[in-house]
């Protein structure tokens, strides 16, 4: 039947949704850059004072892990610090990011901090939609950067003033380089990940059993070089106990925290006491128990999220999967360490859409973005409604089971990410852009 060129209701209603689907984004990205906007006059609570003050240490010849608040005492007098008793959590690399901030002062550090993560986000946006194949247009991705601002995850970490900005872009960069067949390139980047922040190993790990060895070598070189370059710096007794002691000083202080859904926090969480706000009683109170599930639920998931990579036709289902899976591989896991997952969670939606949004599927991963991006506090908020009394200090008790809904983040992660394995694995997928580059599917001469 030939078009009559009226409109059918169908057709209207499909432009009154996107208009409201739209209208809902701007609102939230209001909402976000409310409270990034509101950050900034409190410059004092982000987490940004840690990485300036390791900086200002290596300036001045004092051990960046020296705690805190004994930094701050030298460095931003006024300040104690005292919610962050402990040494900073970061490797050396940061603080030398953070370096050229102490030519000025704390404040307008924190301001420009922002602004290069700011920067960061812009350059990510334009990285993806190359991965995507599409050639951004310079409003498209400002204006892309401005909604992203209202998903929670962004917002936070632009509150927090944290360095996940930073890795992204990297992260995006290095994903392009192995789509352009550019190994060194993209390996020197994620290189660059783990020196900086010890991100990136899974992917590193899955290019060895690739065999794409250019990448591989470039991210040891880059890593070993980084490591010497720090030892002449600070000498080789720093750098060791920054391994050996620090990073499990800072570990052991945040995995009873119920807002840190790492996947080591699960033995305690099951077996043990834990929480920072309330105390969790434990499903079976058994130490070793404890200690076997903390080591058995990472290793895990490495080893699933490694052999669906490798099993996985597409280098962009590979890359994206283990970027995210790295996300709960980190012994303390934040929410604002979803934006590493934002890509796997675009192509999922891509997916869905290609496959016409199939019912299910489609409210499934709705339902589930939804809980990986609610604020973390509600969840713990919710637990705490089940508490069953207080302890001598005062602290609220909550069983285990209601306690774990601390972890539903973790697990709405786990779960999306198992349906974009799977959606992969269906007759009717397409390529996620029409034209590619070769190197973009893994071949089996890469295996």
């Amino acid at each position: 039947m030939a078009s009559t060129g009226v409109p059918t209701v169908e057709t209207g209603l499909v432009r009154f949704g996107r208009r409201i689907a739209l209208a809902a984004l701007v609102l939230c990205a209001l909402g976000g850059s409310g409270v990034v906007i509101k950050s900034l006059l409190v410059p004092y609570e982000k987490d940004f004072r840690a990485d300036y003050l390791a900086a200002a240490a290596t300036l001045n010849g004092v051990n960046p892990y020296t705690p805190l608040p004994e930094l701050a005492k030298a460095f931003l007098p006024g300040q104690s610090l005292a919610d962050l008793p402990h040494p900073t959590p970061h490797p050396v690399a940061i603080g030398w990011l953070a370096l050229p901030l102490t030519a000025l002062s704390y404040e307008r550090a924190a301001m420009v901090w922002f602004l290069l993560e700011l920067g960061c986000l812009a350059v990510s946006v334009v990285l993806f939609l190359r991965i995507l194949g599409i050639a951004p247009k310079p409003w498209h991705a400002l204006a892309i950067t401005f909604l992203l601002i209202g998903w929670w995850p962004v917002a936070l970490e632009l509150r927090w003033a944290q360095v996940s900005m930073f890795l992204l872009a990297m992260f995006l960069g290095a994903w392009l380089q192995l789509r352009r067949g550019k190994d060194i390139s993209a390996g020197l980047l994620l290189g660059g990940l783990g020196f900086l922040k010890l991100a990136g190993w899974p992917i590193i790990l899955w290019l060895i059993f690739m065999r794409r060895w250019r990448a591989v070598w470039a991210a040891v070189l880059f890593l070993a070089a980084g490591h010497l370059l720090a030892m002449q710096v600070y000498g080789w007794k720093v750098i060791l106990d920054y391994y050996l002691k620090v990073g499990p000083q800072v570990t052991a202080f945040y995995s009873g925290w119920e807002v840190n859904f790492s996947a080591w926090t699960v033995g305690r969480r099951l077996f043990a006491q834990s929480g920072e706000v309330f105390q969790s009683i434990p499903l079976w109170n058994s130490p070793m128990l404890a200690a076997i599930t903390t080591v058995a639920v990472p290793v895990l998931i490495l080893i699933t999220a490694v052999r669906a990579a490798l099993r996985a036709k597409r280098l962009d289902t590979s890359f994206a999967l283990l970027m995210a899976v790295g996300i709960l591989l980190n012994p303390v896991t934040w929410q604002h360490y979803l934006i590493m997952a934002a890509p796997a969670f675009v192509l999922l939606v891509i997916r869905l859409r290609q496959l016409g949004w199939p019912r299910a599927m489609t409210v499934s991963t709705a339902a589930l973005l939804m809980a990986v991006s609610v604020p973390y506090g509600i969840y713990r908020t919710l637990a705490l409604r089940f508490a069953v009394g207080s302890t001598a200090a005062g602290k609220p008790i909550v069983h285990a089971m209601p306690a774990l809904l601390t972890v539903t983040t973790g697990l709405a992660l786990c779960s999306l990410l198992w349906l974009l394995v799977r959606l992969e694995k269906t007759p009717e997928y397409e390529p996620v852009t029409a034209a590619e580059p070769a190197d973009a599917r893994i071949s089996p001469a890469h295996i």
